[in-house]
């Protein structure tokens, strides 16, 4: 019997071909459970699969009112998936109001904890929600030591080339522009620190327009250069993946 269920969030059931010893851990009382304990949903992504419709990974984002920081707010992006492919993980993230734009955190800053579906219980779940909790404070004084930082010209660079590398991977420098990975979307994205900097590329890669050049061959047979503009993210994979990449390289400069 097909599955009617085509959001992964009101998924009442694994998929099939799990394994006996695969818990359905559902994503919808999950949810519940972390507004219970003062959490609030704030969105959530769903990725495309045409094997796993109903069941794949998805993403949902919660926040807290102490994690209002002004500007900005501190996240926590639940993944799960009901196909027995992914296992239950927890990432922190950003989410910018002035740009209504959303940040994932790398791997360099802590190892996401991450809670296996086979022997799944609540009591993990809630220390796993402590131990994230502590680390909130951490991810705060982070971003403010990044906002102190003056980015130089050579961390832009940095920045935009290793914005290059994820989105583009394999491609040669000179066939992606670099400096289109900085452009201002708008007049409060101008400041010069690195947190700000950071914004203005992660929000570039994710969002599409930056430009980059690939080759097609004319009627004759010769290859000619054809400049193209890059498409928005909106794969779960490539959404995470490219966060975390960004985030690790601006991280760095200030470690």
């Amino acid at each position: 019997m097909s599955n009617q269920i085509k959001d992964p969030f009101f998924q009442l059931s694994k998929y099939e071909g799990t394994s006996a010893k695969y818990k359905f851990v559902d994503t919808y009382k999950l949810a519940a459970r972390l507004q219970s304990m003062g959490y609030e949903i704030t969105r959530k992504v769903v990725g495309g699969s045409r094997k796993y419709q109903g069941y794949q990974k998805h993403l949902v984002f919660f926040s807290r009112p102490e994690w209002c920081r002004g500007d900005y707010k501190v996240e926590l992006c639940l993944c799960n998936a009901h196909c027995g492919t992914h296992s239950l993980r927890f990432d922190l993230g950003i989410w910018r109001y002035i740009c209504s734009n959303g940040l994932v955190v790398g791997d360099t800053f802590w190892a996401a904890p991450r809670i296996r579906h086979v022997g799944f219980t609540y009591d993990e779940l809630e220390q796993t929600l402590e131990t994230i909790k502590c680390e909130v404070p951490r991810l705060v004084a982070l971003i403010k030591r990044m906002r102190e930082t003056r980015a130089t010209l050579d961390m832009t660079r940095v920045l935009v080339e290793a914005a290059a590398a994820a989105r583009f991977p394999g491609t040669q420098k000179h066939d992606v522009d670099l400096w289109s990975f900085d452009a201002s979307r708008r007049n409060e994205d101008l400041g010069e620190d690195l947190f700000t900097t950071f914004n203005r590329v992660q929000e570039n890669v994710m969002r599409g327009g930056v430009k980059y050049w690939t080759t097609r061959r004319d009627k004759n047979g010769v290859a000619r250069p054809v400049r193209r503009v890059a498409r928005a993210v909106k794969a779960v994979d490539s959404t995470l993946k490219l966060n975390k990449a960004l985030w690790d390289a601006a991280a760095k400069l200030v470690a």
